[in-house]
């Protein structure tokens, strides 16, 4: 139950940035559909922008959470963790 919360929270975190990076944007694309830019070049070129900033913070979140993970458990004090609930991330295997 607390994953799918997280998960909520954290789409919700993503919606809210890309909301807000298209109504920064809003004048310019507005500029480009009165040039002659469809409504279709419009929405690809937004989707595609959208998709490689969720590309980027992908390949930068994911390793460094595993890292931060790693440390903060490593150096949480007194509460001693099983080797298990360190290994986040197993390679997948056939």
């Amino acid at each position: 139950m607390f994953t799918v919360l997280l998960t909520v929270v954290a789409a919700l975190g993503v919606f809210n940035t890309v909301l807000l990076n298209i109504r920064e944007r809003r004048r310019d694309l507005g500029m480009l559909k009165s040039i002659g830019m469809t409504p279709r070049q419009v929405t690809v070129m937004t989707v595609s922008s959208v998709a490689a900033l969720g590309m980027a913070g992908g390949l930068l979140g994911i390793p460094l959470g595993i890292v931060a993970h790693r440390l903060v458990v490593d150096h949480v004090g007194v509460v001693s963790f099983p080797e298990s609930m360190k290994q986040v991330w197993h390679s997948p295997s056939r």
